[in-house]
């Protein structure tokens, strides 16, 4: 089944034109059946898994429609404890879990299409990451109409909060230059360009571990060129200003050598004594 799938994504484009445009019942088994060939089937190629990954991301922009196993029950929204441009995150509870509630705001009718897209693009990239340095993703959650993606609460904050509040040696900070750069690591290595890194973006978990958050300007390349499956130039170039690549504010596009900008940038960041005030 495996094979047939990624024979259709890969060299038959009529075809694979016909997949992405289903709708009804059958897209919802679609969408089951390749995140679970993507949790279970530990001996995908490279290349199918990226395959296999691009389809379900496009599959479910097309349809509106995500996995079902994304799917939460019971979340208790909580209190909000900070907002950004399109999302708000509020301080909530899952079975007892103390949980961080990123929901996306309330606008024109125009713009819920584009920002459930969205949103269910980042749940969808977030939900295939597996590493210690990288934040759990625990699911989706509808409330009224809008769409919330729920990870643990961390305590400590981000890594600017954290440095600010704790005096950490040279070991201790190096330690956390190290999880980023694991965390990046895996990030490349599944052929992920996260888009965003920044001290923001970095949380400190109850063990003083750093780990990577916000996947939502994160795209997919190919292992070679670095040239990206996704062709929205909006999301590509998004990012803060001081953390991007020279080439970035010439019109260019995030890959792997960007991210590794962004991290060199923080990684001064975090070595300053400035960066605690």
């Amino acid at each position: 089944m495996v094979e047939r799938l990624d024979k259709l994504f890969h060299d038959e484009k009529e075809t694979y034109a016909k997949f992405l445009a289903c709708r009804g019942p059958s897209v919802q088994r679609l969408l089951d059946l390749l995140q679970d060939f993507l949790d279970y089937d530990i001996n995908l190629a490279t290349m199918t898994r990226r395959r296999l990954f691009k389809a379900l991301i496009r599959l479910s922009g097309n349809s509106k429609i995500h996995p079902r196993c994304f799917t939460l029950t019971g979340l208790e929204q909580g209190r909000l404890v900070a907002g950004g441009s399109f999302a708000d995150v509020y301080k909530g509870s899952l079975q007892g879990q103390t949980v961080a509630v990123k929901m996306m705001r309330a606008f024109d009718e125009s713009d819920i299409d584009s920002l459930l897209k969205a949103f269910g693009r980042e749940a969808l990239i977030w939900r295939q990451l597996c590493h210690p340095n990288l934040l759990p993703f625990f699911g989706l959650y509808y409330y009224q109409t809008r769409l919330c993606l729920v990870s643990p609460w961390m305590e400590n904050g981000h890594i600017r909060a954290f440095l600010k509040k704790e005096l950490c040696d040279t070991d201790h900070l190096l330690s956390l230059i190290l999880d980023i750069a694991l965390g990046l690591e895996h990030l490349h290595e599944k052929g992920i360009v996260h888009g965003d890194l920044k001290g923001d973006n970095i949380f400190i978990t109850p063990s003083r571990r750093a780990c990577i958050a916000d996947f939502g300007l994160s795209s997919i390349i190919t292992p070679i060129s670095s040239i990206q499956f996704t062709n929205s130039s909006k999301r590509t170039q998004g990012g803060t200003i001081r953390y991007q690549a020279p080439e970035l504010h010439k019109g260019g596009h995030n890959d792997l050598r960007s991210d590794v900008y962004a991290f060199a940038s923080l990684v001064y960041e975090v070595r300053s004594p400035w960066f605690r005030y």
